[in-house]
């Protein structure tokens, strides 16, 4: 078992929790995820998802799917069934292992006839298989001997979203392997499921068959305070990857099965080590801190598409249905920075699924009366809108008209924010040139056509727009939109300038993808010379939406605020400008940011799970350490505290990806622009050092910040900014002194 600093525990089993710790258990290698819901159960939502699986609801809704239950396992001692429910728990403890990427399970139950039954379990989804999942399961009859009756199947009958989603094709036993096939009832989907057994006793066996559930029945008789193993080892396939999943999933189920779990979760273990070893974040002083960035990034590298292809990841990654896994823009802005700096082809994979769907954002653009790509709100598999048109809120019940799918247009800008930042942080010119540049010349086009011209002032604005500030619909020239489409067009227009004296063929042919004219060209130009943008240069203050400042002045601890006065006053969600500063470090200076640091948040609700790690990175540059490392602690802990009502549903994934640019952008100060590479730490008081890695340009980086020194380790001989002084880094270590 690891150190305390790499576990997750649950210490009781709590009623009414079960959902919070099911998705805070949950073990995933990018291809499939399971919550860590116990196998004897239905409590807590039992679920386990693959990555980019799919299926409309009967009103076209695209549904993050839940397959087979593989942990399925009915118990029965002495002809009765085990139930947490009943007798009494005398132990129970279930861990997540983050270091070997398993749960384990140890509890003890005595029912009411006396008999005290130890059940140990381990469980683990494979990082070097991505369609292996194990699980090794013990029972101990403590102080009795008997007949005990295990059942351990795979369970199709699981609702997603309140809908049945799978139709059964198929189920039954071939070669010592059961098998149980779906597929989803309103697409083309196959998901096969098959179990082998590796089984260490002398039992009698039984497959039993039901509707949508095959089970192996092992019966035995127990000995006192004898432990019986059970080993299952589950392969899954799907008609996504594989031209007959039923027979890859039998096959490979045998194959597994030869190899057995301990080589197996052996080599589960390596893969895990091998990344950790090159992503952990190492903080001296704050075990609380230390813990808390551990889990972000397990969730970050357990869902990152490392065994998935044209797949993105949710606002739930794996952990959950909340927002039925729609992927949002907070992968390009909150997730992308890790992978761009840590797993590069991850990053890509990324951004390949937007490009997939350039598609739909043409439709979308084309509806809304402009040109170019506008990249919908709510994504899943067509890359079609997938908005709902209310949405009712669990806490209160009170329903709210959304207008995110026609108002909420800064999706496209996240992409190219994030494309132009993988070229920087990879420099893969290769990818930039065939798939990134067209993403962000289709963004620039959109915006540039959606802008209108105000004859009176000569200025172009984007009305009637919503930013990452929910609070206020219906804004007019949102800053952060603004400010961010003139970025987009000035940078593909510049880059498109310099590729028509050095490869004008690829500049023509960009053109000629887009239908861009020189007319376009001329608007484009237009528009990022003269688009609105609301800032006072003598106060440095910059306006969130035109009037931002005549709404009612309130502020976060304004007493007795109703939600239905937010919209009319200086409430915001998350700061949006707040936000843009992080976004672009180099483009204010640290009066402008102090400033609208302080003016922002003190009325920001932050009701947004993405609104602390962006404060605390803007904090930490502007040197309110302590502010920042509170704002760090609410983002890296938002689902181990378990206070929001949706970690019922799903862990927040941007919430980890923010915490990690706390640290890494905000306490260590690393800062990458188009000039290149900068550090300026300011490490929390608790903190004695700090250590991470990053892949930047090809260059693997191992950064050590103390209170007196820089230690950085390249693999190559490179530039970087260092407190202000540019310098070269030779090839190896390099020490620096640091106050």
């Amino acid at each position: 078992m690891a150190q305390p600093d790499w576990l997750v525990e649950i210490d009781k089993l709590e009623k009414g929790r079960e959902a919070f710790n099911a998705a805070l258990l949950t073990i995933s290698n990018g291809y499939v995820g399971t919550r860590g819901t116990n196998e004897e159960t239905n409590a807590g939502a039992p679920r386990t998802f693959i990555a980019g699986l799919f299926n409309p609801e009967p009103l076209g809704m695209e549904t993050m799917v839940s397959v087979q239950n593989w942990l399925a396992t009915r118990l029965f001692v002495e002809g009765s069934q085990f139930f947490y429910e009943v007798g009494e728990l005398l132990k129970y403890s279930k861990i997540l292992d983050m270091k070997r990427a398993c749960v384990t399970k140890r509890i003890e139950t005595e029912n009411r006839e006396g008999r005290i039954t130890r059940i140990e379990s381990v469980r683990f989804v494979s990082m070097d298989d991505p369609h292996l999942l194990g699980l090794r399961y013990k029972i101990t009859p403590v102080n009795y001997s008997g007949n005990i009756r295990i059942l351990s199947g795979l369970d199709g009958r699981i609702a997603t979203s309140g809908y049945d989603h799978f139709d059964e094709i198929e189920k039954g036993s071939e070669h010592n392997v059961i098998f149980n096939i779906v597929k989803a009832n309103r697409s083309d989907n196959v998901v096969a499921m098959a179990a082998a057994f590796d089984v260490s006793f002398d039992y009698n066996a039984n497959v039993i068959e039901e509707e949508k559930r095959t089970w192996l029945e092992l019966s035995f008789c127990a000995e006192k305070n004898k432990t019986y193993t059970v080993d299952k080892l589950v392969s899954v396939y799907t008609s996504r990857e594989s031209e007959n999943p039923r027979e890859d999933a039998i096959r490979s189920a045998g194959t597994n099965a030869d190899t057995g779990f301990d080589k197996l979760f052996e080599k589960h273990v390596a893969a895990w080590d091998a990344l950790w070893k090159k992503h952990d974040v190492v903080i001296d002083g704050d075990p609380a801190a230390q813990h808390a960035i551990r889990f972000c990034i397990y969730q970050l590298l357990s869902v990152g598409p490392h065994h998935a292809d044209d797949t993105n990841i949710g606002a739930k990654a794996l952990t959950g249905d909340r927002y039925r896994g729609h992927v949002f823009w907070d992968t390009e802005i909150y997730l992308q920075p890790f992978y761009n700096l840590t797993e590069p082809e991850l990053a890509g994979k990324l951004l390949m699924y937007r490009h997939n769907r350039l598609g739909p954002a043409r439709e979308k653009a084309k509806s809304m009366g402009a040109r170019g790509a506008c990249f919908v709100w709510e994504s899943a598999d067509s890359g079609r809108e997938m908005v709902p048109g209310q949405w009712i809120f669990p806490e209160t019940g009170q329903i709210e008209i959304l207008y995110l799918g026609d108002q909420e247009i800064h999706t496209s800008l996240a992409v190219s924010y994030a494309v132009w930042h993988y070229y920087i942080s990879t420099g893969h010119k290769e990818f930039l040139h065939d798939y990134g540049l067209e993403l962000m010349l289709e963004s620039a086009l959109f915006y540039a056509t959606r802008a209108e011209l105000d004859k009176e002032t000569g200025e172009y604005e984007i009305r009637n727009v919503t930013g990452p500030d929910e609070h206020h619909s219906n804004a007019n020239n949102s800053v952060y939109i603004n400010t961010l489409a003139k970025w987009n067009i000035e940078t593909i227009l510049r880059y498109l300038d310099e590729l028509e004296k050095s490869d004008p063929e690829l500049a023509a042919k960009l053109r000629d993808k887009a239908q861009v004219t020189d007319e376009d060209i001329a608007l484009m130009k237009a528009v990022a010379e003269k688009i609105k943008i609301n800032s006072d240069p003598e106060t440095k203050l910059i306006e969130e939406f035109d009037d931002f400042f005549k709404l009612k002045n309130l502020y976060r601890d304004t007493p007795n605020i109703v939600p239905g006065e937010k919209p009319g006053a200086q409430i915001v969600k998350q700061a949006d400008v707040v936000l843009l500063m992080c976004l672009f470090p180099d483009m204010y200076d640290a009066e402008t940011k102090r400033t609208n640091y302080e003016y922002y948040e003190p009325h920001t609700d932050h009701l947004s799970s993405l609104s602390a790690g962006a404060h605390a990175v803007m904090a930490a540059d502007i040197g309110k350490l302590d502010e920042a490392y509170d704002f760090f602690m609410e983002s890296s802990m938002i689902d181990l505290k378990s206070e929001k009502p949706d970690c019922v549903d799903g862990i927040h994934i941007a919430s980890c990806g923010g915490a990690w640019q706390a640290v890494v952008f905000g306490f260590a100060g690393l800062t990458l622009t188009e000039n290149g590479l900068s550090i300026d730490p300011h490490l929390p008081e608790k903190w004695k050092s700090l250590s991470f890695n990053i892949v930047y340009n090809n260059n693997e980086m191992k950064f050590a910040i103390t209170r007196s020194e820089i230690r950085i380790e390249t693999t190559v001989e490179t530039k970087i900014n260092i407190c202000g002084e540019q310098l070269n880094l030779a090839k190896g270590i390099n020490v620096f002194p640091h106050k």
